[in-house]
């Protein structure tokens, strides 16, 4: 279990289950006959995401995420990116506190030195998740193409140089009639000898490269944008190559969506929708910027209330904008023969709706670091108690290092808790630490001694812990009857002393950056 971290707002861990080949080598014999589902996820490592410090929260909470999970191959410098593409969104609520993988990786997978997860005995592990606060404000936009729309026809002659005779016309859509901006169309009637020349122009090199998408369903609506076209027919009618969404802010950056009705015939579009995201405004952003950002672009579901949503399937699911790139998208949205059948539910009386969400990247730098000691050393610790049936409900012993770390005992000679009054309770308190204090965790197993006089011998407790913070304590509030410890043919006590040992071993030390 790591420390707390923040995103979003709000609190949250990870949780690995893992087990070492020798222990899963001794459970393979009584597990054989168990679920086959549970022999792989016994062969597998597990990794979680885990909301916390919920009390806070309002009744009935609920909070989605785009999770993503990793483990780096220090072979190739890459990491590994697990998440799930059934829906999108992951939903966290006070039923659900959890969200990850029971089988992140196979245990042959992770320790085969060749894939480079495991190095020196040494892995690093990652997640990222990007919140949806359902306090923003969804924008978007309706676009009505007119059926009757009234127009204005103009002609005249152009004589350029190298053509004669070239009768050009146009139609312009009065701007005071439209409720959006105007349009232009331009129709060029030209001479034989021109349309000759033009058809012997080069044609753009078609992309026949399979694009990698990922097609999947939810009902979550986009969250940045939407984009309603009404009478979308009349796009391909009057001739519209490509249209242009208003600008929408997302990240601090500004966006807008180009839509292709008939495909974009230059990136091998044709018999589809063409669709792509667009980084406007760019002028004054810093020389060099960057912007790394993972994006879907979405296609409203009329019939079943549903989205179909579309995004990248490169290695880490991130496009990288920058001055020279601006433009990220999907030349085949979806085929014109998918969307155009009524049944799919995408285009109904002529009207479709179009979505996006961009969530950009911004690193917090934050991390943790684990660290498992090989061969730690033990520490001894005595403590002598001298009258002890005359001390106190709470006995403090001086303070002794163990790794750098100082601790000390507590001892409640009449019992604390559920123990009080029937036995003595014994705590194992981490008493400063400069780890901890920065948000690290200490990994301690404790084992406690208490001596019999009569024959040499002791009553031996022992278990392990995480110490979190300074102040942490390990406690047993049963570890010994106090009618067992006032009996004197037991030896615990001499002259009215008691003597305890502390054997403190420091396995594991995590620090947080």
């Amino acid at each position: 279990m790591t420390a707390d971290f923040e995103s979003g707002g709000y609190k949250w861990y990870v949780f690995s289950s893992f087990l070492p080949k020798t222990s899963i080598q001794r459970k393979r014999n009584y597990r054989f006959t168990q679920w086959k589902s549970k022999q792989k996820w016994e062969r597998s490592h597990s990794l979680y995401l885990v909301i916390s410090d919920t009390s806070s929260l309002h009744f009935g909470w609920e909070v989605n995420v785009i999770l993503r999970l990793f483990l780096f191959d220090q072979i190739r410098d890459k990491y590994l990116v697990i998440e799930d593409c059934r829906g999108g969104f992951s939903p966290f609520h006070e039923l659900k506190t959890e969200c990850g993988f029971s089988r992140f990786v196979s245990r042959e997978t992770f320790y085969d030195p060749h894939n480079g997860f495991l190095v020196d005995d040494n892995c690093a592990f990652g997640v990222e998740l990007f919140v949806r606060k359902s306090t923003v404000t969804v924008r978007g936009e309706s676009l009505s193409m007119l059926r009757k729309a009234t127009t204005i026809k103009h002609s005249w002659k152009w004589t350029p140089r190298d053509l004669s005779s070239t009768l050009i016309s146009f139609s312009l859509y009065p701007e005071k009639k439209l409720l959006y901006r105007p349009h232009l169309f331009l129709s060029f009637e030209l001479p034989p000898i021109a349309k000759e020349n033009m058809n012997t122009r080069p044609q753009p090199e078609v992309n026949n490269i399979e694009e990698r998408v990922i097609r999947s369903t939810r009902e979550l609506p986009p969250f940045h944008y939407n984009f309603k076209i009404q009478s979308f027919s009349l796009l391909s009618k009057n001739s519209v190559v490509k249209y242009d969404s208003a600008v929408f802010e997302s990240g601090r950056y500004k966006w807008k969506l180009s839509l292709y009705p008939k495909g974009n015939a230059d990136k091998n579009g044709n018999g589809h929708i063409s669709l792509y995201l667009v980084m406007t405004e760019t002028e004054s952003l810093t020389s060099g910027w960057e912007v790394s950002v993972v994006y879907r672009l979405f296609l409203y579901d009329q019939i079943r209330d549903k989205y179909l949503t579309v995004e990248d399937n490169n290695g880490g699911r991130y496009r990288r904008f920058h001055g020279l790139k601006t433009e990220w998208g999907f030349s085949q949205l979806i085929s014109h023969v998918t969307f155009y059948n009524s049944c799919n539910g995408y285009l109904v009386d002529d009207t479709c709706v179009f979505g996006a969400e961009i969530f950009v990247y911004k690193s917090t730098g934050k991390g943790e670091s684990l660290s498992m000691v090989k061969d730690a050393a033990a520490v001894n610790f005595t403590w002598k108690i001298e009258s002890f049936s005359q001390k106190g409900n709470l006995l403090k012993s001086e303070m002794f290092t163990a790794a750098n770390h100082k601790w000390n005992l507590e001892l409640y000679p009449k019992g604390h808790s559920i123990g009080k009054n029937k036995y003595a309770s014994v705590y194992l308190r981490l008493a400063d630490s400069k780890t901890t204090s920065t948000g690290g965790k200490v990994f301690a197993k404790f084992v406690f001694r208490a001596k019999y006089y009569i024959n040499g011998n002791h009553l031996e407790h022992n278990f392990t812990q995480w110490f979190c913070k300074e102040g942490d304590n390990l406690d047993w509030l049963k570890v010994l009857e106090l009618k067992e410890l006032i009996n004197k043919t037991k030896g615990f006590l001499l002259n009215d002393a008691l003597i305890v040992e502390a054997e403190v071993t420091v396995l594991g030390i995590s620090k947080t950056f």
